[in-house]
C-alpha cells in the first residue's frame, strides 16, 4: 500500500483583503470572479496567503462572511503577526 504525499503548492498568491479580494457590495461580477479564482487556485495547486492590516479575529470573520478561500498563512496586524493554519 502506497502512502499518499501532500500536494506541494506550485505557487503562492499573497493578497490584501480590503479593496482587493473582498467583493464590493452589490457587485455580482466580483463574486463570480472570486469563485473563478478559487477554482483556479485549487486546479493549479496555488496556495493563498492573506496579507492585511486587520487583526486575526477580523480576518477570520470577513473570510467566513465573504466565503473567501481558506489560506494556509495569514500575515496581519500590519505585518507584526504571522499565523499558519494547522489541520488535524
Amino acid at each position: 500500500m502506497s502512502e499518499s504525499k501532500p500536494i506541494t503548492p506550485s505557487g503562492i498568491l499573497a493578497t490584501d483583503l480590503d479593496g482587493t479580494l473582498i467583493p464590493l457590495p452589490g457587485n455580482e461580477q466580483n463574486r463570480l470572479d472570486l469563485e473563478c479564482l478559487q477554482r483556479e487556485l485549487a486546479k493549479n495547486h496555488v496556495e493563498i496567503v492573506f496579507v492585511t492590516g486587520r487583526h486575526l479575529e477580523s480576518v477570520l470573520e470577513v473570510a467566513q462572511a465573504e466565503q473567501l478561500p481558506l489560506p494556509n498563512w495569514i500575515i496581519c496586524d500590519v505585518g507584526t503577526s504571522i499565523y499558519r493554519r494547522c489541520d488535524s
